[in-house]
């Protein structure tokens, strides 16, 4: 979308043209029979280098940008490929509520077992595509996992209990769907969940001369560092997520976000990109104030702007009341729901149960039993949701890893 707004501001078509390119041959390298895409192609070969397929790290520019690009520039194409790409992730990619990377010409096959933290702006590409249900249950995990570490690790086990990558640099993405998602829906869920992001920040990113990332979640201690993305991105999604319309000196409904948070106008369409001779000025007034639009009320001095801004962040619209951060909306406990008992493992229609969410007896005797869970063996995404937080709650005692299987030791036969 950049290169096509500088091809359409400047009248030179070279930008959009290469741009372009590039997206044409990422679509031919696909896997044609999955609509898949890996993550790192080799620029002078055109081979795949990772066949890993995910909408996180590698690939997640590459799907927002097929959608967006049409919206901006309004070529079908871009549609018509971010509709097979779509249907492929949610067919593959997407299981239930967690995104797991999946080979891009084997997916059923191979598997990741880690969820990272990129594809956390997913939800909020897919509030603007209006799949608004499946976005909030992934964000609702998502928000289980922030909820639990104060920010989002890098990578995650998917059963959103072993940390397998603690640094989380302040990434933008869980604000950015947080913000789209209220935005979509008026719920104010989100904007108790914002209010929690910003406080985090502030407990333990604050420094004497900025925000520090954080080298691992789990003891909070500090990388010396932070970077250009929390102030272009993170804390602009916040501010956008609390600020009123008079906030704001334009209309965001006319401009599109890029993936760096920059805003291009959805006008650019109905500009060609090679009427001009490179280095005209563009004379259309109305559409160059779209696209650097100007404040409403300059401000005096900067002593008048951060009276501006404290007098609007501390009202109660802006900042609500003091309170404990608000619960996951996923069910933390499906125990209660699927066995209001208890689990009786002796029961034959208990063990049925278990066995469409994945979760096997591997053994027992007179102590108890040892049971494995497979999530690939679940029989819907809900159901392996439940599996997965079942298991959490056999999370403190001993256990190992089996390729993507958990397996437990149960100390009694009825839980």
């Amino acid at each position: 979308m950049e290169f096509a707004a500088l091809s359409r501001l400047t009248g030179n078509p070279i930008y959009e043209e290469k741009a372009h390119r590039a997206m044409e041959v990422i679509w031919e390298k696909r896997n044609e029979d999955h609509n898949l895409v890996g993550t790192i192609i080799n620029v002078n070969t055109g081979e795949w280098i990772r066949r890993d397929s995910g909408v996180g790290a590698g690939s997640d520019s590459y799907y927002e940008y097929c959608l967006k690009s049409y919206i901006v520039l309004g070529d079908e194409v871009y549609l018509e490929r971010f509709q097979k790409h779509y249907n492929a992730i949610m067919m593959y990619i997407a299981n239930g509520p967690f995104l797991i990377d999946c080979d891009m010409h084997k997916p059923r096959s191979s598997r990741k077992s880690s969820i990272d933290s990129l594809l956390a702006f997913w939800p909020g590409l897919q509030v603007l595509w209006g799949d608004i249900d499946v976005a909030a249950s992934i964000h609702d995990v998502l928000y289980y996992v922030n909820h639990k570490h104060d920010f989002l690790p890098e990578a995650i086990n998917i059963d959103l209990i072993r940390v397998l990558w603690g640094s989380h640099p302040l990434r933008p993405e869980f604000a950015e769907s947080t913000y789209f998602l209220y935005k979509a829906t008026g719920d104010t869920y989100y904007l108790d969940i914002g209010k929690s992001i910003v406080e985090s920040l502030d407990k333990y990113a604050r420094v004497k001369c900025g925000f520090a990332a954080m080298k691992d979640v789990r003891t909070k201690a500090h990388e010396d560092r932070m970077d250009s993305f929390v102030l272009a991105e993170t804390f602009k999604y916040l501010y956008l997520l609390f600020a009123e319309e008079n906030h704001l000196p334009f209309d965001l409904d006319d401009f599109v976000f890029t993936t760096e948070a920059h805003l291009i106008p959805i006008s650019l369409q109905d500009m060609d990109n090679g009427d001009r001779r490179e280095g005209d000025i563009v004379e259309d007034k109305e559409k160059t104030q779209l696209v650097c639009p100007p404040f409403k009320h300059r401000m005096a001095s900067l002593n008048q702007y951060e009276r501006m801004m404290k007098k609007q962040t501390s009202s109660p619209r802006f900042w609500p009341a003091s309170q404990p951060k608000p619960k996951p909306k996923i069910d933390v406990n499906p125990l209660s729901h699927h066995f209001p008992t208890g689990i009786d493992f002796n029961k034959e229609s208990h063990l049925n149960l278990l066995h469409k969410m994945g979760i096997f007896i591997e053994a027992q005797n007179e102590r108890g039993v040892i049971i494995k869970f497979d999530p690939e063996q679940a029989k819907t995404g809900q159901l392996k949701t439940d599996g997965i937080l079942i298991m959490q709650h056999f999370s403190t005692l001993e256990n190992n890893k089996k390729g993507d299987c958990i397996t437990f030791f149960v100390f009694s036969k009825k839980l």
